[in-house]
């Protein structure tokens, strides 16, 4: 598993881009979803993508992994996250310097209206 867990932070990943990461979650054995909650906690997605840090999502990943070993499902886990192309995953700073992007175009925006 130590293994798997320095291929998933090598290169400057943190994370399987959202809709990967939301697959990857999907594999996991024994999920129970009620009312609001779920266990295992779901992947850092959707509303919580970009409210949560590259460290939190990483290390919510890292305890997906942890969790799939612990469940008899490492092996699936971690062909599909081999499997998955540079592209699927997020890199670190992607998303800061995605959230700036976004912000500098919000503010040239305004100053034209």
């Amino acid at each position: 598993m130590s293994d798997l867990l320095d291929y998933v932070q090598a290169d400057e990943r943190v994370c399987p881009t959202q809709e990967k990461w939301r697959e990857l979650w999907e594999m996991l054995p024994g999920r129970i979803i009620a009312g609001a909650g779920c266990y295992p906690d779901p992947a850092l997605i959707y509303d919580k993508w970009l409210n949560s840090s590259d460290e939190q999502k990483q290390q919510r990943l890292m305890f997906h992994i942890e969790y799939a070993a612990e469940h008899g499902a490492l092996e699936p886990v971690e062909q599909y996250l081999r499997g998955l192309r540079e592209k699927d995953w997020l890199h670190k700073g992607e998303l800061a310097l995605f959230a700036a992007q976004q912000a500098e175009k919000k503010a040239a925006k305004r100053a034209h209206l």
